[in-house]
């Protein structure tokens, strides 16, 4: 699966006389981080993949480079993994009741059935799609996406950390895509380069109350960029959004970090990605009252809650941080 991927896409952008700028800002990243996509597929995230494929009017299966003998084969699942699917149900909050009246089978035959040639892709996808639980811990390694080298047996042992950490990956991902797509729009924007000899920074600001520890990526760009821009943020999994704490946190790493260089807070861009749940990043500019301090925040945001898009008006932006 996806050989080939980068050529056969880039073919169908060429069939349907689009170019890579419209596409990348169609599916929200940055013609850069499309090219980045294509050449590593392997890294795309899910939406992502199916925004690409759905701009393109090309079907999954042959996006993926599946035949319809292959998505529909039975080779695809490891049986050997099937014998886990009542303990994937269970973490589920499903019981063995519940599966055996899905496929319609009594609870004595449930075992039998599910391990004979008569349960097979079709009906595990069903299963999978039905109960809300993923099809590839059960698939064999070469047709996974993103459960790679993990089974079953794996999910249901270690269920927490494996989600945990797909949490995070998918944050990643998805914050990694918006910043490359803002610096780019920054600097088309913005044409003139500042002169600030900064490194670039990447490091977690730890706030602690009580009991309560709060862990939160800040990401300082200078480099590439034509003005600097800050990026904050918050960990999937924790209890402290970023929008709430802005001013702490915004205030910590000006201290920490910019005041040493004479700036002010007004030097920079202020961009927060706020994470509130799976799938769902907050993404606004922030802007401080004063210079001396981060305070009286304001926010221009550019996808809510509710948006699958970042949407950017050049004008209002220049407007909110007062930069023309």
């Amino acid at each position: 699966m996806l050989e080939n991927f980068n050529e056969f896409i880039l073919e169908k952008i060429r069939k349907r006389n689009i170019s890579t700028e419209d596409l990348s800002k169609s599916i929200g990243i940055s013609r850069s981080g499309l090219y980045k996509l294509l050449d590593n597929p392997s890294s795309i995230k899910l939406s992502v993949f199916m925004e690409l494929c759905s701009q393109l009017n090309i079907e999954i299966n042959e996006a993926l480079g599946i035949d319809n003998h292959t998505i529909h084969s039975n080779d695809i699942v490891d049986r050997t993994q099937l014998r886990y699917l009542s303990g994937v149900l269970n973490i589920h909050n499903y019981e063995e009741s519940d599966l055996a009246l899905f496929l319609k089978v009594s609870m004595k035959d449930l075992f039998s059935f599910v391990n004979s040639t008569s349960f097979g892709i079709m009906q595990l996808r069903s299963v999978c799609s039905f109960f809300k639980i993923p099809t590839d811990i059960f698939y064999k390694e070469q047709y996974k996406i993103d459960y790679k080298n993990i089974k079953a047996g794996d999910y249901i042992n270690h269920n927490a950390l494996i989600g945990r950490s797909q949490r995070l990956v998918n944050f990643w991902n998805e914050a990694l895509q918006i910043k490359i797509y803002l610096i780019d729009t920054i600097n088309s924007i913005f044409p003139k380069k500042h002169n600030l000899t900064i490194l670039d920074s990447e490091y977690i600001e730890l706030i602690e109350n009580f009991a309560d520890i709060s862990n939160f990526p800040v990401h300082i760009v200078c480099k590439n960029v034509n003005l600097p821009v800050v990026f904050l943020s918050n960990y999937p999994n924790h209890s402290k959004p970023i929008q709430v704490n802005i001013e702490d946190v915004a205030n910590r790493v000006y201290q920490k970090y910019l005041l040493d260089y004479k700036l002010s807070v007004h030097d920079f861009i202020w961009v927060e990605l706020s994470y509130f749940s799976e799938g769902i990043l907050n993404v606004s500019f922030v802007k401080s009252e004063s210079s001396k301090k981060f305070s009286s925040p304001k926010w221009y945001t550019i996808r809510g809650v509710d948006d699958r898009n970042i949407n950017i008006d050049s004008a209002k932006l220049k407007s909110f941080l007062n930069i023309h």
